[in-house]
Protein backbone atom coordinates (compact mmCIF):
# COMPACT_ATOMS: atom_id res chain seq x y z
CA UNK A 1 0.00 0.00 0.00
CA UNK A 2 2.74 2.20 0.20
CA UNK A 3 2.98 2.80 -3.82
CA UNK A 4 -0.92 3.75 -3.55
CA UNK A 5 0.37 6.18 -0.92
CA UNK A 6 3.04 7.85 -2.71
CA UNK A 7 0.90 8.17 -5.82
CA UNK A 8 -1.64 10.24 -3.56
CA UNK A 9 1.16 12.71 -2.52
CA UNK A 10 2.13 13.26 -5.89
CA UNK A 11 -1.25 13.57 -7.02
CA UNK A 12 -2.13 15.93 -4.23
CA UNK A 13 -4.73 19.08 -5.26
CA UNK A 14 -4.44 17.14 -9.40
CA UNK A 15 -7.24 14.72 -8.44
CA UNK A 16 -10.61 14.93 -6.05
CA UNK A 17 -10.63 12.62 -3.46
CA UNK A 18 -13.46 10.57 -4.96
CA UNK A 19 -11.34 10.06 -7.90
CA UNK A 20 -8.74 9.09 -5.90
CA UNK A 21 -10.55 6.62 -3.93
CA UNK A 22 -12.35 5.21 -7.28
CA UNK A 23 -8.58 4.31 -8.02
CA UNK A 24 -7.25 3.15 -5.32
CA UNK A 25 -6.77 -0.52 -6.07
CA UNK A 26 -7.65 -3.32 -3.29
CA UNK A 27 -5.14 -3.91 -0.33
CA UNK A 28 -4.97 -8.17 -2.01
CA UNK A 29 -2.91 -6.51 -5.12
CA UNK A 30 0.03 -5.78 -2.98
CA UNK A 31 2.21 -8.56 -2.03
CA UNK A 32 4.60 -7.85 1.03
CA UNK A 33 8.11 -7.53 0.79
CA UNK A 34 11.11 -7.59 3.22
CA UNK A 35 13.71 -4.56 2.66
CA UNK A 36 16.11 -7.55 2.04
CA UNK A 37 14.59 -9.00 -0.57
CA UNK A 38 16.25 -9.31 -4.29
CA UNK A 39 14.55 -9.05 -7.05
CA UNK A 40 14.48 -12.39 -7.75
CA UNK A 41 12.88 -13.79 -4.75
CA UNK A 42 10.17 -11.28 -5.00
CA UNK A 43 9.45 -12.66 -8.68
CA UNK A 44 10.06 -16.51 -7.51
CA UNK A 45 7.81 -15.29 -4.49
CA UNK A 46 5.32 -13.96 -6.03
CA UNK A 47 4.82 -16.79 -8.97
CA UNK A 48 4.48 -20.40 -7.54
CA UNK A 49 6.07 -22.50 -9.89
CA UNK A 50 7.58 -19.60 -11.64
CA UNK A 51 10.24 -21.49 -13.41
CA UNK A 52 7.56 -23.11 -15.77
CA UNK A 53 5.34 -20.69 -15.91
CA UNK A 54 7.66 -17.88 -17.26
CA UNK A 55 9.10 -20.17 -19.53
CA UNK A 56 6.48 -21.27 -20.64
CA UNK A 57 4.90 -17.69 -21.53
CA UNK A 58 8.41 -16.87 -23.12
CA UNK A 59 7.84 -19.79 -25.92
CA UNK A 60 4.36 -18.84 -26.69
CA UNK A 61 3.92 -15.94 -29.67
CA UNK A 62 4.66 -12.28 -28.73
CA UNK A 63 1.95 -10.49 -27.03
CA UNK A 64 4.15 -7.09 -26.55
CA UNK A 65 3.24 -7.75 -22.85
CA UNK A 66 6.00 -8.50 -20.31
CA UNK A 67 4.43 -11.11 -17.78
CA UNK A 68 6.53 -9.08 -14.71
CA UNK A 69 7.16 -5.52 -15.17
CA UNK A 70 9.78 -3.87 -12.87
CA UNK A 71 9.62 0.21 -12.14
CA UNK A 72 13.06 1.35 -12.41
CA UNK A 73 14.05 4.95 -11.16
CA UNK A 74 16.52 5.24 -13.54
CA UNK A 75 18.28 3.32 -16.85
CA UNK A 76 21.20 3.19 -14.32
CA UNK A 77 19.55 1.06 -11.83
CA UNK A 78 17.24 -0.62 -14.50
CA UNK A 79 20.71 -2.42 -16.13
CA UNK A 80 21.46 -3.48 -12.33
CA UNK A 81 18.20 -5.23 -11.84
CA UNK A 82 18.20 -6.75 -15.45
CA UNK A 83 21.91 -7.87 -14.18
CA UNK A 84 19.98 -9.80 -11.38
CA UNK A 85 17.30 -10.94 -13.03
CA UNK A 86 19.40 -13.06 -15.80
CA UNK A 87 20.02 -15.10 -12.52
CA UNK A 88 16.56 -16.84 -13.67
CA UNK A 89 17.22 -17.11 -17.46
CA UNK A 90 14.90 -15.66 -18.90
CA UNK A 91 15.02 -12.93 -21.42
CA UNK A 92 14.59 -9.36 -20.18
CA UNK A 93 13.06 -6.26 -22.18
CA UNK A 94 14.63 -3.46 -21.87
CA UNK A 95 12.15 -0.63 -21.43
CA UNK A 96 14.31 2.22 -20.87
CA UNK A 97 16.20 4.85 -23.41
CA UNK A 98 19.43 3.90 -23.13
CA UNK A 99 20.84 3.24 -26.61
CA UNK A 100 17.39 2.34 -28.14
CA UNK A 101 14.24 4.43 -29.55
CA UNK A 102 11.18 2.87 -29.00
CA UNK A 103 10.16 2.01 -32.36
CA UNK A 104 13.22 -0.31 -31.44
CA UNK A 105 11.73 -1.48 -28.42
CA UNK A 106 8.57 -2.10 -30.49
CA UNK A 107 10.16 -4.30 -32.96
CA UNK A 108 11.73 -6.07 -29.97
CA UNK A 109 8.07 -6.62 -27.86
CA UNK A 110 6.59 -7.51 -31.27
CA UNK A 111 9.14 -10.56 -32.10
CA UNK A 112 9.91 -11.82 -28.49
CA UNK A 113 8.00 -12.82 -25.86
CA UNK A 114 9.18 -11.47 -23.28
CA UNK A 115 8.59 -12.87 -19.46
CA UNK A 116 10.31 -10.25 -17.85
CA UNK A 117 10.35 -6.45 -18.63
CA UNK A 118 12.32 -3.44 -16.73
CA UNK A 119 12.24 0.17 -17.56
CA UNK A 120 11.75 4.01 -16.53
CA UNK A 121 8.80 5.52 -15.86
CA UNK A 122 8.64 7.75 -18.72
CA UNK A 123 9.97 5.23 -21.12
CA UNK A 124 7.40 2.60 -19.96
CA UNK A 125 4.30 5.41 -20.23
CA UNK A 126 5.54 6.21 -23.90
CA UNK A 127 5.73 2.78 -25.03
CA UNK A 128 2.27 2.17 -23.54
CA UNK A 129 0.73 5.94 -25.21
CA UNK A 130 2.11 4.60 -28.66
CA UNK A 131 0.42 1.41 -28.32
CA UNK A 132 4.38 -0.34 -28.48
CA UNK A 133 3.60 -2.28 -25.34
CA UNK A 134 0.36 -3.29 -23.48
CA UNK A 135 -0.15 -4.92 -20.44
CA UNK A 136 -3.11 -7.48 -21.51
CA UNK A 137 -0.61 -10.41 -20.15
CA UNK A 138 1.20 -8.69 -17.19
CA UNK A 139 -0.04 -9.72 -13.69
CA UNK A 140 3.06 -8.23 -11.28
CA UNK A 141 4.30 -5.26 -11.18
CA UNK A 142 7.10 -4.12 -8.83
CA UNK A 143 8.21 -1.18 -8.31
CA UNK A 144 12.00 -0.21 -7.60
CA UNK A 145 11.90 1.92 -4.49
CA UNK A 146 15.26 1.63 -3.29
CA UNK A 147 17.08 5.38 -2.63
CA UNK A 148 20.43 6.35 -4.52
CA UNK A 149 23.66 7.55 -3.21
CA UNK A 150 21.67 10.72 -3.14
CA UNK A 151 18.95 9.03 -0.99
CA UNK A 152 16.52 10.04 -4.01
CA UNK A 153 13.85 6.58 -4.94
CA UNK A 154 11.23 6.70 -8.02
CA UNK A 155 8.65 8.35 -5.97
CA UNK A 156 10.73 11.25 -4.57
CA UNK A 157 13.30 12.26 -7.53
CA UNK A 158 11.89 14.92 -9.51
CA UNK A 159 12.68 13.70 -13.00
CA UNK A 160 10.54 10.05 -12.16
CA UNK A 161 8.34 10.88 -9.67
CA UNK A 162 5.43 12.69 -12.25
CA UNK A 163 5.77 10.24 -14.80
CA UNK A 164 5.20 7.03 -12.38
CA UNK A 165 2.05 9.06 -10.97
CA UNK A 166 0.82 9.31 -14.79
CA UNK A 167 1.81 5.61 -15.36
CA UNK A 168 0.34 4.21 -12.49
CA UNK A 169 -2.87 6.78 -13.29
CA UNK A 170 -3.21 5.97 -16.74
CA UNK A 171 -2.31 2.67 -17.33
CA UNK A 172 -2.15 0.28 -13.36
CA UNK A 173 -4.90 1.00 -11.33
CA UNK A 174 -7.34 0.12 -14.03
CA UNK A 175 -6.19 -3.13 -14.25
CA UNK A 176 -6.64 -6.32 -11.92
CA UNK A 177 -2.52 -6.54 -11.24
CA UNK A 178 -0.46 -7.13 -8.55
CA UNK A 179 1.99 -5.44 -7.10
CA UNK A 180 5.36 -5.39 -5.19
CA UNK A 181 8.10 -3.00 -3.79
CA UNK A 182 12.14 -3.34 -4.27
CA UNK A 183 13.57 -1.62 -1.28
CA UNK A 184 16.97 -3.68 -1.35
Amino acid sequence: YYVFGCYTEIMEGKLSTLEMRDQQPSVNQFHSTNTNDSITHIVQTCFPNWESRLKTIFSKKSNSSPTVVVVAGSSHSACALIKKLSKLKLPCAKLFSRHMKPDQQRDALKKTAYPLGVGTPNRILKLLDLGYMNLNKTTLIVFDVSTDVKGYSLFTQKETKFDAAVLMQRHLWNLDLQYACLTA
